[in-house]
């Protein structure tokens, strides 16, 4: 028989084994030790909570509703701990175990942060769109606002004579949203 916890990761509710539940405590633990003088601390720690809520529903159904300690551990290797240089993780075998919090406390972990082994991938994004994201996605990915990208999409379309609106066409129909917020992460590390 397994004690089960219900925790709250980034304002979702999970119920989780209770050595998977320690897991994340450490994890976390971790992770805020690591980003103590990170001033984007809080938003990395969000970031992480909603990629490990993402990844726990993964392994969620109809009918499964706990997540097992073997896939909080699974979890907890894909994301890899926390580097304080840029929030981003790489493996889990370098956490440290630490305090544990109570169970009152909300959980957090994970990571919408990707390692430095990932590289970052275009997606077109849906939030603060026009038409269909693609310059949207273009300045996340350059880091250049996206106002800025419009003005140079109109610019080379009427240059190109209406070829670059093509590319555009193409671009719409090969290039996936950004629908969870790990992809999204690819996008703006």
């Amino acid at each position: 028989m397994n004690k089960v916890i219900t925790i709250n990761l980034n304002g979702n509710a999970y119920q989780v084994e209770e050595r998977g539940y320690e897991l994340l405590c450490e994890y976390l633990d971790a992770a805020e030790a690591q980003l103590k003088d990170n001033p984007d601390r809080s938003e990395i720690i969000s970031d992480l909570e909603q990629a490990i809520a993402d990844k726990c529903r993964n392994f969620l159904g109809v009918q499964k509703t706990i997540v097992t300690t073997s896939e909080i551990e699974q979890i907890i290797q894909a994301m890899g701990p926390v580097d304080s240089d840029g929030g981003e993780t790489a493996s889990a075998g370098q956490t440290q175990s630490g305090n544990s919090r109570s169970e009152q406390k909300s959980d957090s972990a994970g990571s919408a942060k990707s390692g430095p082994h990932i590289p970052k991938r275009f997606y077109r994004i849906r939030e603060g769109k026009k038409i269909e994201g693609v310059c949207t996605g273009v300045a996340a990915l350059s880091g250049i606002d996206v106002s800025i990208v419009r003005l140079m999409f109109i610019a080379l379309a009427i240059l190109t004579g209406g070829l670059f609106f093509l590319i555009y066409v193409l671009v719409v129909i090969v290039v996936p949203y950004a629908e969870t917020s790990e992809e999204l992460a690819q996008i703006m590390r």
